[in-house]
């Protein structure tokens, strides 16, 4: 759907919403409806901006040391306490000036229209972590979902991701390749029941990719980190126009369906 097309769609029901009703079903809903229709206008705002893209999972599933490997760097914290990101990362193009909010940001010399977040655990015992994760959320364009054979059904996981089908692109990782058996078919069966689609699934070992990038080898991975880093660095950037604006067709899709029930 055309930009324009979609911005008449979000002009016709903010018309709607800033409406008083005289049916009280309808009074009720018209606070949560403002709020997202302004959430849905900010998004055709940024359509031009660079696209967004979380690293998102459960407590030990990766995602720190997955943004290293990408990085070649180590700039987001990794340990073996849980949960380890205290704060988000945000790994950055130069000159980028979209505010994601209080975090870690670290300048990229190579990143082209692409910003990487790491994100707080989606399975974190402290409030503040599970706050700030619905807000990055909020600011996602492309979700990538980093799992592992312990953690790949994590219903805190699924549970955030089932509002969101179709306003996100969804892409799953299995990060531990060198430790767990292959669990891709299995899970992406578990998203299929619960109608979320995943636009690829790649099956890496992080820590090794990152041992061998610092080791100065970093084409000796033997699973897909160099097929992952390829997609995520490559391909997404320039289609970041087009992903936005089916990620927004989705999300006013859902709000009109919302509206007929």
């Amino acid at each position: 759907m055309p930009q324009s097309v979609l911005n008449e769609v979000i002009d016709q029901l903010k018309r709607f919403s800033d409406e008083e009703a005289a049916w009280q079903p309808v009074q009720k809903a018209l606070p949560a409806l403002r709020e997202r229709v302004a959430w849905l206008e900010a998004q055709a705002d940024l359509i031009p901006a660079p696209l967004v893209a979380v690293l998102f999972g459960g407590t030990g599933t990766g995602k720190s040391t997955l943004l290293n490997a990408l990085a070649g760097v180590r700039i987001a914290e990794v340990g073996d306490r849980r949960p380890t990101t205290e704060e988000p990362t945000v790994y950055h193009p130069p000159g980028i000036s979209q505010d994601l909010g209080p975090a870690k940001y670290v300048q990229s010399g190579y990143l082209d229209d692409l910003v990487l977040v790491d994100m707080p655990d989606t399975d974190s015992v402290k409030t503040e972590h599970c706050a700030r994760v619905l807000d990055l959320l909020k600011s996602a364009d492309v979700v990538l979902f980093c799992g592992t054979q312990q953690k790949y059904k994590n219903e805190q996981s699924i549970a955030l991701l089932r509002p969101l089908r179709n306003e996100r692109k969804v892409v799953c990782i299995q990060t531990r390749a060198d430790e767990d058996p292959d669990i891709r078919q299995d899970w992406l069966a578990v998203l299929e029941d619960e109608g979320i689609a995943v636009d690829h699934c790649f099956r890496v070992s992080a820590a090794r990719a990152l041992t061998h990038k610092l080791d100065g080898r970093p084409g000796a991975d033997e699973f897909e980190f160099q097929a992952l880093e390829a997609f995520v660095t490559e391909k997404l950037p320039p289609e970041r126009i087009g992903i936005k604006e089916r990620n927004l067709e989705g999300a006013l899709k859902n709000t009109l369906d919302g509206l007929d029930r």
